[in-house]
């Protein structure tokens, strides 16, 4: 006998595989509602040692943590840009309410990250994806493992301001995104993106200079936000930052100051934010630009060693 299990001719269900997106004028905004949903659960978070500030801007990640007051621990990087799980696993300690933010920086994905994602879910512990540098790695990648992600528009597209948090269930939140980022040719972005990315690795790969580090975390599904090096000093740094900036380059140098809660302690974390300089990759820059950026670099470098 036969069961009969109708089937329609059409997809019909509007929950399967629904993520829900909505508007905030930034992706600290967005940040902020998230942590107050968490307070209310009494959720604590843990988060990267390396978290940076500004003068101007302030600190996108902490001030809502201190705004919101919600409990928090910091957990540590082994290397460049790589979590240590390990000290993950430490803090957790069998404590079931706990969440974890995993920041993409520069839109690169931890080299780990696999490993921690399976591990967090195995514990059944809420994943929240910082994708404020990783919009274009969010729709580049197959898998979607996170429970919360928020993105800074404005800082990967020609938005004045703009943040979408995005959830895979529904929040109380009165008004849905618009979506308008997606007018723009997703997949053109990250072409662009990587190719300039992988441009300029050719070029630095070989460099013969001890003072500096190119990165070397593989992309794999990533698109990057910028290019992140790694110099030998302060001092070099913050030179070619000033001197590229000068010729109209465009060099940032992001989290170079960590906010004051992290201490010394974070030897890794502090060495990053004092030698780490940012190339950009965005997809308005063509490759003569490119060579004549890393021709000045080079010529800077020669010049301060």
């Amino acid at each position: 006998m036969i069961n009969n299990f109708p089937i329609s001719k059409l997809a019909r269900n509007k929950s399967n595989f629904l993520f829900h997106y909505y508007n905030f004028t930034s992706a600290r905004d967005s940040f902020r509602f998230l942590l107050k949903k968490l307070k209310k659960e009494k959720i604590k978070i843990l988060l990267p040692a390396y978290i940076g500030i500004s003068e101007k801007e302030g600190s996108g990640i902490f001030d809502p943590i201190k705004e919101t007051g919600i409990d928090y621990s910091f957990y540590s990087m082994s290397d460049f840009l790589t979590v240590d799980l390990n000290n993950i696993k430490s803090l957790i300690n069998n404590r079931k309410k706990i969440a974890v933010l995993i920041v993409n920086y520069f839109g690169l994905n931890s080299p780990n990250k696999k490993e921690i994602i399976s591990f967090l879910k195995s514990k059944k512990i809420q994943i929240i994806e910082d994708n404020s540098h990783g919009i274009f790695s969010f729709y580049n990648t197959l898998e979607r493992n996170f429970d919360y992600t928020f993105f800074s528009i404005h800082k990967m597209l020609p938005f004045k301001n703009g943040g979408v948090l995005v959830s895979k269930t529904k929040l109380n939140i009165a008004k849905k995104s618009k979506l308008e980022f997606l007018r723009y040719d997703i997949k053109q972005i990250i072409d662009k993106r990587i190719k300039n990315y992988l441009f300029i690795h050719e070029q630095l790969k070989n460099i013969n200079h001890k003072s500096v580090q190119v990165c070397k975390i593989p992309l794999y599904d990533s698109v990057p936000q910028t290019y992140p090096l790694l110099l030998d000093s302060e001092a070099l740094r913050d030179n070619l930052y000033f001197k590229m900036n000068e010729k109209d380059f465009g060099i940032v140098s992001l989290y170079h100051k960590l906010i004051p809660e992290i201490d010394k302690s974070f030897k890794i974390e502090h060495m990053m934010s004092k030698k780490i300089l940012n190339l950009p990759v965005h997809q308005d820059i063509s490759q003569t630009q490119l060579k004549s950026m890393i021709k000045f670099l080079f010529l800077l470098i020669n010049k301060f060693n």
